[in-house]
Formats: C-alpha cells, structure tokens, sequence
C-alpha cells in the first residue's frame, strides 16, 4: 500500500514539473528573471523550468528582420 502512495506522489510531482517545463526552439531564445535569480537567464534552443509565480519568461525572436532604406 505505502508503494502506491509513493507512486502517485511522484507522479503528481512529475507533471508538476512537466508544466513548468518551457522549451524555446533554435531560432528563439527566453529570458528567465525574478525572484531567486541573482541574475537575468538566457536559454538558446533548449529548455528550463520557470516556477509560476516567483519567476518571468519572455521569448524574444532571433530571426533576421530585413527593412528597405529610402
């Protein structure tokens, strides 16, 4: 009995991390701040966590803008 207990809490604990999960693609890149950073985090093509409420993410967008000159 007590091992099913322990298998739906980490269960329960894995999708809580799943959720928190954010995943940028290769031409995006995030910036994570908040509370408990002592400094801004850039993820590149990768992932973090980003606990709710405590923590921002921003995507920005790494493509190439192209603009005509006059």
């Amino acid at each position: 009995m007590e091992w099913v207990i322990l298998a739906v809490i980490v269960v329960v604990v894995l999708a809580a991390f799943t959720t928190m999960f954010r995943k940028v693609g290769p031409n995006e890149a995030m910036i994570v701040y908040g509370w408990g950073l002592r400094e801004s985090r850039v993820v590149k093509g990768g992932g973090t966590i980003v606990f709710p409420m405590v923590q921002t993410a921003r995507m920005l967008s790494l493509e190439l803008m192209s603009f005509d000159v006059a």
